[in-house]
């Protein structure tokens, strides 16, 4: 069966923009080669689930405690990250009724966790 989501493409665009971006740059600053990023999804009774993970070093304490609190980290230590990207996915993902997690991927990497209910 087909899932449906409703939103608008420019902005799922953008959230994957963010996503995708910010594991490219977490593997080039690692100097990671080869890095890997994986997109999935999964449907799920309630919706459908899409993720972005990469096998970088994972998104920086500092970023998921703001991201938790809906603020934006303060600049520290080399990767110089403060998650404003992040809070914007959030945002647009929120305005269509979705979640975004962040979390540890299996192979310690970041993992963003995009939940979409259907209707």
């Amino acid at each position: 069966d087909d899932c449906v989501v409703s939103c608008n493409r420019y902005w799922l665009e953008r959230v994957f923009d963010i996503l995708v971006g910010n594991s490219l740059k977490e593997l080039c600053d690692a100097q990671r080669s080869p890095g890997i990023i994986t997109l999935s999804h999964v449907q799920t009774a309630e919706g459908v689930c899409l993720t972005v993970a990469d096998d970088g070093r994972g998104f920086p304490q500092p970023v998921v405690d703001a991201y938790r609190e809906e603020s934006v980290a303060p600049v520290s230590g080399s990767r110089n990250r403060r998650g404003l990207g992040l809070l914007m996915a959030r945002v647009i993902l929120n305005a269509y009724g979705a979640e975004l997690a962040l979390e540890r991927s299996a192979n310690g990497g970041a993992l963003a966790r995009i939940s979409f209910k259907t209707t």
